[in-house]
């Protein structure tokens, strides 16, 4: 179920953006192989390969593996910012505009 929902949503975004399989895999910086096999749905993927795809893509988790999710693909203002004392000095990190959960790294 998860390879598929991930293969149809690689094999949309291609299709929407003109990109090649080749293209594709080097905005991931992923193998043209090995994304190939994620298009076609021959493979499970690590955790690290799905955040290689959503940067790639520039798109987030949700926008790319929920098939109704195409309100999600696009951009939202972050409208919230967590601030924390730390040794080093003041850190932020932005907040999720949908769900609020603090953004450590950037997707």
């Amino acid at each position: 179920m998860f390879s598929d929902n991930l293969s149809h949503a690689v094999l949309r975004l291609c299709e929407v953006r003109n990109l090649t399989y080749e293209m594709a895999s080097a905005y991931c910086e992923l193998s043209s192989r090995y994304f190939g096999d994620i298009a076609r749905g021959r493979t499970n993927i690590s955790i690290l390969t799905l955040e290689k795809l959503c940067n790639g893509f520039r798109i987030t988790p949700d926008g790319l593996l929920l098939p109704d999710a195409d309100f999600l693909q696009q951009s939202v203002a972050v409208s919230k910012v967590y601030c924390f004392r730390e040794i080093a000095g003041n850190f932020s990190y932005p907040a999720c505009p949908h769900c609020h959960i603090k953004l450590e790294r950037k997707y």
